[in-house]
């Protein structure tokens, strides 16, 4: 980790990556995120984003539910999200 500057390289896949240092733990340990982006510039952007936490999140996928008896057989299954 760099200990100034932003912290922005190239990856292999020809993306570019900006970690940085998003909390620490309880015993002091940094723990780190990642933004990833196709171009330097965008990546510097969503990387000033990111530390300010003013990044949008986006949202988990809904996944099913599934109710089962005793014996393991499926009783019922109902999908979380709005069709």
């Amino acid at each position: 980790m760099s200990r100034r500057g932003d912290n922005i390289h190239k990856r292999s896949d020809g993306r570019w990556e900006g970690r940085y240092i998003a909390s620490r733990n309880e015993f002091g340990k940094a723990e780190y995120k990642s933004v990833y982006a196709r171009t330097y510039a965008d990546c510097s952007e969503r990387f000033k984003l990111a530390r300010c936490n003013l990044l949008p999140v986006s949202k988990p996928m809904a996944c099913h539910t599934v109710t089962f008896t005793p014996c393991g057989i499926p009783l019922q299954r109902s999908a979380s999200r709005a069709a």
